[in-house]
């Protein structure tokens, strides 16, 4: 963790939320549902109240791609190493059976093969085309009966984890670090061994809400973070989650802490949600059944890359909505660059039906940035002070709405959109 001026509540939050006992916080993992309780009992102490469709919380079932085993490749005598070597793509590898045996064939782009020989192969394609449509070729694979296939995958230091699952049964797929696809290629023939423990499934979970009431209960500024992240490898590899989104939980909780003893104008909802890194569920879930009068959304997703806060993006493509050019404004007079970029973070659920909402974080900079969803997103990489700037800035936004509530106001929203 790079030292910055910062609470020392917050560090000790950060440090929960990326310890050994969260597990990395997948959702409906016993470390997701720890960190939840964590959640509740800080806004609990704070006077804040429960929101939730059971005090703090409500319920939602979340569909993810999990572990629950050692994810192994070998082929002939060599055995490789899961992330550095070779990681599985789950959004195509919902395999009917964990394990795989087959014999190891080359398939170069573009080679013409009969059909007949790929069934039960393990194909490697040794050099990965420019405009793969790895879909398609996955669905073509399967159809001609491949077992397996393996991908040449660049080279990255790790190779990312995601929980995007496949939900139809599928075959085993892995990205291959280029530097080692040859030696492998120098194989062709021999057996390949293959266990991948990958189920997709729903688990429930949980999203924390706590809401700070004020003068006028009809308009509600909403504040959120997602808490989840990808969970550890099971007797593998770590994923602390410090950056995405230990940061953004850390900064929304001290922001709690600040605003629990004032006397607000309008009221405040404090939102963790989970399933973002699934595809933004929980905030679809929460959009979907809440029945409060939503007015304005403040996302913060993820600070810490790199030493300071050169550039932060507001999750909008371009100028042009009030809140956005809001944030755009507080973030230049924080000598920050903007980076009009949208997607990817909870903002964009609200977004999609109406809702004013921004999505604050960090735009790396540097050429060597950290990546997420990696184990290099720990503790101790964490950089502490584009976390203070970004809280800095964050609460800089909510205090400009508190001198004029007039800005929040009730939009209407299709809920039936998720």
């Amino acid at each position: 963790m790079k030292t910055s001026p910062i609470s020392t509540q917050l560090i000790h939050d950060l440090k929960f939320l990326t310890s050994k006992e969260t597990e990395g916080r997948v959702s409906g993992s016993k470390g997701a549902k720890m960190t939840a309780t964590y959640i509740a009992n800080v806004l609990s102490n704070l006077g804040i109240l429960p929101a939730g469709d059971d005090g703090y919380f409500s319920s939602l079932n979340i569909y993810a791609a999990r572990l629950n085993g050692n994810v192994t490749l070998k082929v002939g005598e060599k055995k490789l190493q899961h992330r550095t070597d070779f990681g599985e793509i789950s959004k195509y590898s919902n395999p009917t059976g964990n394990s795989v045996h087959g014999e190891l064939m080359i398939v170069n782009d573009g080679e013409e093969i009969n059909p007949s020989r790929l069934k039960g192969k393990v194909v490697l394609v040794p050099e990965k085309p420019d405009k793969l449509d790895l879909a398609a070729t996955v669905k073509g694979a399967e159809e001609l009966g491949v077992a397996a296939m393996l991908i040449e995958g660049g080279e990255p230091k790790w190779f990312v984890k995601s929980l995007h699952g496949s939900r139809e049964n599928s075959i085993p797929v892995f990205h291959v670090r280029k530097s080692i696809v040859n030696e492998i290629a120098q194989l062709d023939g021999e057996i390949v061994q293959i266990e991948l423990p990958l189920i997709s499934e729903n688990r429930t979970c949980q999203n924390v809400l706590g809401l700070l009431p004020g003068k006028d209960t009809t308009k509600i500024l909403v504040l959120s973070a997602h808490y989840d992240h990808l969970g550890d490898d099971p007797n593998g590899h770590r994923f602390p989650g410090a950056v995405d989104n230990a940061s953004g939980v850390s900064v929304l909780l001290e922001t709690a802490r600040k605003l629990s003893g004032q006397t607000l104008p309008f009221t405040i909802l404090f939102a963790f949600f989970t399933g973002e890194e699934s595809g933004l569920l929980g905030a679809k879930h929460f959009i979907k059944h809440t029945q409060l009068p939503i007015s304005t959304v403040i996302n913060i997703d993820s600070l810490g890359f790199e030493p300071v806060l050169n550039k932060m993006r507001n999750g909008h493509k371009e100028p042009g909505n009030w809140l956005a050019d809001l944030s755009a404004e507080v973030i230049k007079k924080h000598d920050v660059e903007i980076a009009w970029i949208a997607g990817g973070e909870d903002s964009f659920a609200f977004q999609a039906v109406n809702i004013p909402a921004i999505g604050l974080g960090q735009k790396p900079t540097e050429r060597k940035e950290r990546s997420i969803h990696t184990p290099d997103d720990d503790l101790e990489h964490l950089y502490l002070k584009p976390i203070q700037q970004g809280f800095k800035i964050f609460n800089e936004i909510i205090e400009i709405l508190i001198q004029h509530p007039e800005k929040v106001v009730n939009f209407p929203f299709k809920k039936h959109q998720y």
